[in-house]
């Protein structure tokens, strides 16, 4: 064979090994890309790198390391491929982390892609070259589906660089359509900022905000939480939006003046609240907010606890007939910086069982141990918020290894210790701490209509069994599966399988035909569709006070990356959760469409039950009888 003969043989072979592991034909395409490197030793065309994903995807590990070390390269890619394969194997080992961070220095760009902050667009070449980005896009395009398929890799990644979460869209959330069909009412609201001090002084630490909005004409609190960092008109707009459409108190309305305490609070949303017929107003310390802040600001500055004295012996205190709850509580919310990259914080909490009073909230740096809530009980002793130093009679615990901590050590100051099940008096706290935690963006599977505890439980098993069973591996491309349904009002909708690339796993579900259409063409973004959506992510995608039931309950979460959030899209509305009889729906989706996408039916009918309901589902794909 020629020279000219044998490389158009060898092109012709590449092209046959790339399009069929485009077609999922994973074990074909590795052997041709084999044969590929059999002929060209020198691999012109980047074979390796294409035999190293399918290695990956095929779990084929002792060629895939055989493959690392013929061909070793100081390249970002190699290295991602070398760290991803010794995490695989080993976990989180030193070899792995070296890798890894060597990598990141070579090209720390391929993380916006992992940690999904960057999209991989399915119709661009895969090309390796001089062009650093677009080889950068190729490696995510390449590798991205095995980093995806390994559990826990992605958190990993994220812990060990210490990668902050990505920073929220610079353009506003503005749900015109839902804003504008709320009541408008004569009222006058205030917004409110009051720096609360920093618990160690001089601390390198981000300082805290309070934040609070209120309705001056119905004296309403309407909403009130800690900004954490600098008060920047996008996030104290975050909470504006949660005043407005879901308020502590009070329906839901629009005010006809918004008094703001800066003026480039005015200039970003004026132009936009004008858009409402809600006129925004600058006005230096606003009053009564700011006092009622500074009240509000006293009292969580009260809970704070100084340093245990280490001569403080509690027996000393007078002793009452208080009964209290400790428990060290998993906090439903993320603390992100480059400092620690992302982490959920626990807390130690105290509260009075008669009064419901929380004496001390505080939250424990790294991981909790019953040495922790030990102090914590001593330091509340000492400080029992504006009350004189105490002794309860008794303390109620819910964790058995606090339990056999403390048990001996309270006894010693005259304390008795209890071990219950439930704390019901302290779970009411944390469950309003977590309904209180994220905003309108992070809308709550929980505050869906009519949804229950039975069917969220229900819902996390069938998305837990979905990502086990990941059907984005059974299909071929973003092909839309009818899907219509009997038994439930929700009617005929349209079904895309997440996942086929590693972006984005989960499930998408439009109302409309043509929603899909604009979908597939690309001529409309994701706020302007109708329908639903579930997609898999970290555990900072959860609302906090479904991360709460989660934890509480002990409901299946498959891997670090496979938290499931359910919600209802509509165009010019902030995406709200599923209703009670939706949820059913999706759950009986999620149940059924991994079969039929496996199976590689032209369509099929399913009849099942989901809590209690029958239900006949029939799925068809749409291009069997349309077209584009």
């Amino acid at each position: 064979m020629t020279r000219g003969a044998n490389r158009r043989h060898r092109e012709a072979l590449f092209g046959t090994a790339s399009s069929l592991r485009r077609l999922g034909k994973r074990e074909e395409a590795a052997e041709r890309f084999r044969e590929v490197l059999q002929l060209d030793a020198s691999d012109r065309q980047f074979a390796r790198y294409w035999l190293a994903a399918s290695l990956f995807d095929l779990g084929q590990h002792d060629e895939l390391r055989q493959l690392l070390e013929r061909y070793e390269e100081p390249t970002a890619l190699w290295r991602y491929a070398q760290s991803l394969w010794a995490y695989r194997l080993g976990g989180d080992t030193e070899d792995a982390r070296r890798l890894l961070e060597e990598a990141s220095r070579l090209d720390a760009d391929f993380l916006d892609y992992l940690l999904g902050d960057s999209l991989i667009y399915a119709d661009r070449p895969v090309r390796f070259g001089r062009d650093r980005h677009e080889t950068t896009h190729s490696l995510a395009a390449l590798f991205l589906p095995a980093w995806r398929a390994t559990p826990g890799a992605a958190s990993w990644v994220r812990r060990v660089l210490r990668v902050p979460l990505g920073d929220p869209p610079a353009e506003l959330p503005f749900p015109r359509r839902e804003l504008r069909g709320l009541p408008r009412r004569n009222v006058r609201w205030q917004v409110g900022l009051r720096l609360l001090d920093q618990e160690e002084p001089g601390s390198s630490e981000d300082q805290a905000w309070v934040l609070g909005i209120v309705n001056l004409d119905d004296q309403q609190m309407l909403y009130m939480t800690v900004v954490e960092g600098e008060p920047t008109p996008e996030a104290v707009w975050r909470g504006v939006l949660p005043a407005l459409l879901q308020p502590m108190d009070g329906e839901p309305h629009r005010p006809a003046r918004l008094e703001v305490p800066e003026a480039e609070f005015c200039r970003a949303w004026g132009p936009m609240l004008g858009e409402i017929s809600v006129h925004c107003v600058f006005q230096r310390d606003p009053q009564p907010i700011t006092q009622m802040l500074e009240g509000m600001t006293n009292l969580i500055q009260e809970q704070r606890l100084p340093p245990l004295p280490k001569d403080l012996d509690p027996r000393e205190f007078p002793q009452t007939d208080a009964v209290w709850q400790a428990d060290l509580f998993h906090v439903p919310m993320m603390i992100s910086n480059e400092q620690v990259g992302v982490e959920q914080p626990w807390a130690a909490i105290v509260v009075d069982k008669q009064s419901h009073f929380v004496l001390s909230n505080e939250v424990i740096r790294g991981e909790p141990t019953p040495e922790h809530l030990g102090e914590q009980l001593l330091r509340t002793m000492a400080h029992p918020g504006p009350r004189d130093p105490m002794r309860p009679s008794k303390i109620e615990l819910s964790d058995s290894d606090c339990y056999d901590f403390l048990k001996p050590k309270l006894g010693e100051f005259g304390v008795a210790c209890v071990l219950r099940d439930e704390l019901p008096q302290l779970q009411e706290f944390c469950r309003a701490l977590a309904s209180s935690c994220g905003g309108p963006e992070k809308c709550a599977l929980a505050d869906g209509t009519g949804v229950t505890l039975e069917q969220m439980e229900s819902f996390y098993y069938a998305a837990a069994r979905y990502f086990e069973q990941a059907p984005w591996k059974h299909v071929a491309g973003e092909i839309p599966i009818e899907i219509r349904c009997r038994g439930l009002s929700v009617g005929s909708l349209y079904a895309i399988v997440l996942g086929r690339t590693g972006v984005t796993m989960g499930l998408v579900l439009y109302r409309g035909w043509n929603d899909v259409l604009a979908m597939l063409h690309g001529l409309r973004g994701n706020d302007e569709m109708s329908g639903f959506s579930i997609v898999f992510d970290e555990v900072a995608v959860m609302a906090p006070a479904d991360l709460y039931l989660v934890e509480r309950n002990g409901w299946p979460i498959l891997t670090p990356e496979a938290y499931p959030v359910a919600l209802d899209l509509e165009p010019g509305r902030q995406p709200h959760p599923p209703s009670g009889e939706e949820l059913d729906y999706l759950e009986s989706c999620l149940r059924i469409v991994p079969d039929f996408v496996t199976h590689g039916r032209e369509a099929k009918t399913y009849e099942i039950v989901t809590n209690g309901k029958q239900l006949k589902m029939r799925l068809s794909w749409t291009f069997a009888v349309r077209s584009l």
